[in-house]
């Protein structure tokens, strides 16, 4: 049986603490270069939901992300970051007040507009949906999800944080269509399985709990985990947390396929 790792450290914080976190995450994924080669094209994919500060854990910590960058550059690869937040429509303001436009200008990389890139549309076991090209396009995908509570799905993280490589209003059309928690979660686990992460790093040094995705409240859980495996990654989130993997409608279709000794943290 293939067996799936997933790395977790401590982290307390995104100034002090955070440089050796991240450094002993990659060291337990064997580097970065275990995953980007020179050459290739990086899209790092955060959740940034909406308009929202970093202190508000509503989105991924953009100094998380920065360490991320700068670790890509480093193995000779070209990184982006792209994603569709649900405020689109406000899509400057959202890279205003996250973080992320000051973070792309400093570091010297694109922040894409995936409202206007492009995309490519998918029929896929009865359910029907468009992923943003530069998506598909990219050589890896590296996942940072937020780790949140979510209204609709209980948790969201590594998997549901591919739902944002949908662009635009196909969202919040999406979420008419297949308004119940079992229809949605199928949903999103087919979105995943057309564009399955070569990595993902969940922030989990600040969470949200309560009403998530973005009217919960602030919650220091104080680390960081990350896998090449997002399933085995939200696995071991909802073991962390104290969930039930089959409440969890976008992890329910996966759990036949992820018997608790096929993954190792």
């Amino acid at each position: 049986m293939t067996t799936s790792s997933v790395a977790l450290v401590p982290c307390d914080d995104y100034a002090s603490a955070l440089p050796d976190a991240v450094d002993r995450l990659f060291a337990h994924l064997g580097g970065m270069e275990s995953v980007v080669q020179p050459g290739q094209s990086v899209l790092i994919k955060p959740n940034l939901l909406t308009d929202r500060t970093p202190d508000e854990a509503v989105c991924t910590h953009p100094e998380l992300v920065r360490r991320v960058i700068r670790a890509v550059k480093k193995c000779g690869a070209r990184p982006v970051v792209g994603d569709s937040p649900a405020s689109f429509s406000k899509l400057e303001l959202v890279w205003q007040k996250t973080g992320f436009g000051a973070l792309c200008a400093e570091e010297q990389v694109p922040l894409l507009n995936l409202e206007k890139a492009g995309s490519q549309h998918f029929e896929s076991n009865g359910f029907s949906f468009s992923i943003a090209r530069p998506v598909l396009d990219a050589d890896v995908v590296i996942n940072m999800p937020k780790v949140k509570t979510h209204v609709l799905t209980i948790l969201t993280a590594a998997v549901k944080n591919l739902y944002g490589t949908v662009p635009g209003l196909q969202k919040p059309t999406l979420h008419k269509i297949h308004p119940t928690p079992p229809d949605f979660g199928r949903l999103i686990a087919e979105i995943y399985r057309k564009v399955p992460p070569a990595l993902t790093i969940a922030d989990a040094v600040w969470g949200m709990d309560g009403d998530g995705p973005s009217a919960g409240h602030p919650v220091h859980l104080g680390f960081l985990a990350a896998s090449t495996d997002a399933v085995a990654l939200d696995l071991t989130l909802c073991r962390l947390l104290r969930i039930r993997p089959a409440v969890v409608p976008y992890l329910a279709p996966f759990l036949a396929e992820y018997p608790p000794e096929r993954i190792q943290v």
